[in-house]
């Protein structure tokens, strides 16, 4: 539930709060843009979140706060064409123990997946009540 990213400026710990898998085609739906790399305000960015959050396949015990910083790793899956694995974690704060107990991860049952998903595997995309 760690990732340690060393580069030449360190050596840093990032808790994993998500990992999901969206498309990169319109034909499969609206793109999920998962590499902003600016937001115009600490809500945009708190919104972004919940928004990544609600397409994790995992309920991950580690909260994002409006300052906080993430790295997003993302590689090729191909459960619809050209989709996209992504994992996203945030920056262990200072003074933080970098622990999770990944006990407390469930899976989510709720998971919001890509448009081409549903049409390929069934099923329907989950309402938010906000």
């Amino acid at each position: 539930p760690v990732i340690i990213f060393d580069t030449l400026y360190g050596s840093h710990e990032w808790k994993i709060f998500a990992m999901f898998i969206t498309n990169t085609l319109k034909s499969d739906g609206a793109i999920f843009d998962y590499r902003q790399p600016e937001y115009p305000s600490p809500e945009a960015f708190l919104e972004f979140i919940k928004q990544v959050k609600r397409r994790s396949l995992v309920n991950c015990p580690v909260d994002v706060g409006a300052s906080d910083r993430i790295i997003t790793l993302s590689t090729c899956t191909y459960e619809i064409a050209e989709a996209r694995f992504v994992v996203m974690a945030r920056l262990v704060r200072p003074g933080e123990d970098p622990h999770v107990d990944a006990s407390l991860a469930k899976k989510n049952n709720k998971v919001l997946y890509p448009a081409g998903w549903y049409k390929k595997y069934g099923g329907k995309m989950p309402v938010f009540g906000d």
